[in-house]
């Protein structure tokens, strides 16, 4: 264990129950028995940080709740011509708008799949483009246009093994690509978006039913759906295929039993990509003595030849569990977002731990009103549906008021309530709504939404946001980070103040200003006398090393340091998403007392 983890987070604080030295002695006798103190309880806290699931480099970090303005200047998928259906939603036969389905951003492509049927380019061309779009997120110009026929929808999108491919589920059975050869593909096929092919290695028999949810790890891939066989074997709901072949991984298989349609809603890994996790109406999953009842699992994939399902279960849920319409697994894969509908019993999202044992939800909020995609960032729970006027939170709630006209749901009949327009984000901590708002037109409601490291993409039945013009797909941009050029602003320093006495801790705070967002900050603490720097296991050297600290959610930053009695320089720099630093280093002068005191 490093003291840099402990500088993370505010949250994790290894001076906490020091002993306490009032009166300790400076001397380097004196120091060192206060150091060693301070080493070993990092060494304390190390074995018990350990035990939990810690984030990986990869997992999406936000500085903050996305922007409530889409980005403009995308292709526009069009919710027209509508469509007949006689679902549950239209008893008496209805028609409704095309909508999104899935939506990704997959390296520099936005990727979308649903039952829509024309994309509509910048200069108003309409293409008549069924069941797939993609364009490049920098760029802003559609790929691949008129290149890939599907034969029906396509309901999941995930990354290829290159940077320029894609996987893609469905319904569909055949594919025609650039080349104008029509391809068997059965719910599932590797496109290539340099190109505009189909790949022709990754050849699999395919499934007997749609494919809803795609995961990829190296050469392992995950699918989910509604089918009870694949590639020639009687697999069924959840698969592991070669992700470079397609064949099946027979060792992979967990029967299920009581099923209902739309059987898996999310499918992801843990950081460490040793568990895979499953949301969805899947009944009960059975593998040798284990069973689990659904609406979500986890299974041990650290095996490839022996894949085990573990003893997590969720539960607690209302009536009405088989209305689970979407499901997110969080960044760090500890937590899974479960969003219900079409039941006024049921219209709740929750938000569930990945506990490896039976585990009640963390926190239920009552939505009034169906809720139809979700998705987890490290800032909160978006959600989008039909919904327009849902609980207030446990927590201070901004009523805020109804946008673009959606002010009709079942939730305006029930007393009391704060306006969200088909489009809302919960806080992680107990589902209270947050104060964003931008309103979403849907019909039916929100299908799609996924949490990106530039932002989050939503798909649904309608094309404004805002009261912007978006077409079915939105795109709520922090903005490029190979376009950000401009650098945080150097850092202030709110405590120490300059030449100040502390005790002990100290607590060093401070803040920067940056066109997009500060991510994290560089501090290094020298001690005067000797001008030696602090050392991530609490020594003092003549080489210089800086502590990462995350920005909190304000932008700013906050630490405790227990250090030995005598005179500091604190040195800070703010780092953006880019990757760009403060121009200049800041610096604080303090005189640390040695004594505890109250912070």
């Amino acid at each position: 264990m490093r003291v840099e983890f402990s500088l993370l987070s505010t949250r994790i604080n290894l001076h906490e129950g020091l002993p306490n030295f009032r009166g300790c002695s400076t001397t380097e006798n004196g120091r060192s028995r206060l150091l060693g103190a301070v080493i070993a309880m990092v060494a304390v806290i190390a074995g018990l940080v350990a035990i939990a699931p810690q984030p990986s480099a990869a997992a999406v970090q936000h500085p903050s709740l996305v922007p409530t303005a889409p980005a403009i200047g995308y292709p526009i998928i069009r919710p027209t011509p509508t469509y007949f259906t006689v679902n549950g939603n239209c008893p008496n036969g209805c028609t409704l708008p095309r909508e999104v389905m899935a939506v990704d951003q997959l390296g520099r492509y936005i990727v979308s799949g649903g039952n829509f049927h024309e994309v509509e380019l910048t200069n108003g061309t309409v293409l008549q483009q069924k069941y797939f779009a993609a364009w490049n997120v920098d760029t802003k110009q559609i790929v691949c246009a008129n290149k890939f026929t599907f034969d029906d929808e396509v309901l999941s999108v995930a990354s290829g093994p290159t940077a320029t491919t894609v996987y893609v589920g469905g319904r569909f059975s055949k594919i025609t690509g650039g080349d104008g050869v029509i391809r068997s593909r059965s719910r599932i096929a590797l496109l290539n978006l340099a190109d505009c092919s189909v790949d022709k290695t990754f050849a699999p028999l395919g499934a007997n039913d749609k494919i809803t949810a795609i995961v990829r790890n190296a050469d392992r891939l995950y699918i989910g759906g509604d089918f009870t066989a694949i590639g020639g074997s009687a697999i069924e709901t959840i698969a592991e295929l070669n992700a470079k072949t397609g064949a099946v991984n027979t060792a992979f298989n967990f029967p299920t039993t009581g099923e209902q349609v739309g059987r898996v809603k999310a499918l992801a890994l843990n950081p460490d990509a040793t568990r895979l996790i499953l949301a969805g109406r899947f009944g009960m999953m059975t593998r040798g003595p284990q069973a689990v009842v659904n609406p979500t699992a986890v299974i041990d994939i650290s095996v490839p030849a022996a894949p085990a399902l573990t003893a997590h279960a969720s539960t607690g849920y209302t009536p009405g569990v088989f209305d689970l319409q979407a499901a997110s697994i969080s960044p760090t894969g500890d937590t899974i977002a479960l969003a219900y509908g079409t039941a006024t019993v049921s219209d709740y999202v929750y938000l569930s731990p990945t506990t490896e044992s039976s585990v009640r939800y963390r926190w239920g909020h009552y939505m009034r009103d169906s809720s139809f995609g979700v998705a987890v960032s490290n800032h909160a729970v978006y959600v989008t549906g039909h919904f327009c006027k849902l609980d207030a939170g446990p927590g201070t709630t901004e009523v805020m008021s109804a946008q673009m006209g959606l002010d009709v749901c079942t939730g305006t009949s029930f007393i009391g309530g704060v306006w969200r327009s088909h489009i809302a984000a919960l806080s992680l901590t107990d589902g209270t709504p947050l104060p964003w708002n931008p309103g979403q037109n849907s019909t039916n409601g929100g299908k799609a939404m996924v949490v990106t490291a530039r932002g989050l993409l939503s798909g649904f039945d309608g094309d404004r946001v805002n009261g912007i013009r978006t077409g079915a797909v939105a795109f709520f941009d922090f903005g490029s980070q190979i376009e950000d050029v401009t650098p945080p602003s150097d850092v202030s320093f709110l405590s120490p103040l300059p030449d100040g006495t502390v005790n002990q801790p100290a607590l060093i705070s401070g803040s920067a200003a940056d066109n997009l967002a500060v991510t994290s900050y560089r501090l290094g603490v020298r001690n005067v006398a000797d001008n030696l720097w602090l050392q991530p296991d609490g020594t003092f050297l003549a080489t210089y090393y800086e502590f990462n600290i995350r920005a909190e959610t304000n932008g700013g930053f906050s630490t405790q340091l227990a250090l030995p009695a005598g005179t500091y320089s604190a040195v800070a720099r703010a780092v953006d998403a880019a990757g760009l630093r403060s121009a200049n280093d800041a610096t604080v002068r303090f005189t640390e007392t040695g004594n505890e005191g109250e912070l």
